[in-house]
């Protein structure tokens, strides 16, 4: 009887229902038995606990962080804005276009808009030095070269 009860909690061990096993082992007055028994305690490992972090904390979490991003959105609209302003303002001086748009006509003839556009993105600084009250066609022109400006 005993050697049939130690091949069923043989079985049980082998299918992993240890529980089930150690309840039979238990019951058995025999040296093997006491022995397995001793052998599937020894083995009994309490088991790691993941880390696991309460829902609430994750909520809190993922808030804070969308808060602070939208913080900073609303702290760099305002400076993204002028700078794309500053950026895309190539009539921000009407005047100095039209002096630019004089300046090119005359020296290739039409088509200067894209010339206009690339000197007041990209030169306008150099260009209102360029174009102060006492400069003529030929100070402008050096002028823009030495600038590092693209020619008409």
């Amino acid at each position: 009887m005993s050697q049939q009860q130690l091949r069923e909690a043989h079985e049980l061990i082998e299918q992993g229902r240890i529980n089930q096993a150690r309840q039979l082992l238990q019951t058995l007055d025999d040296p093997t038995a006491k022995q397995w028994l001793a052998q599937l305690n020894a083995a009994k490992r309490p088991r790691k606990q993941a880390m696991s972090v309460p829902l609430p904390l994750l909520i809190a979490l993922a808030l804070l962080i969308g808060i602070g991003a939208l913080i900073v959105i609303i702290l760099l609209t305002p400076t993204l804005v002028k700078r794309i302003q500053t950026n895309a303002a190539p009539t921000a001086n009407p005047q100095l276009v039209t002096e630019l748009t004089y300046f090119c006509t005359q020296a290739k003839g039409a088509n200067c808009d894209s010339w206009v556009q690339t000197v007041m993105t990209q030169y306008q600084s150099a260009a209102v030095l360029c174009f102060g009250p006492s400069s003529d066609r030929l100070a402008r022109a050096g002028c823009l070269a030495n600038a590092g400006v693209p020619p008409t």
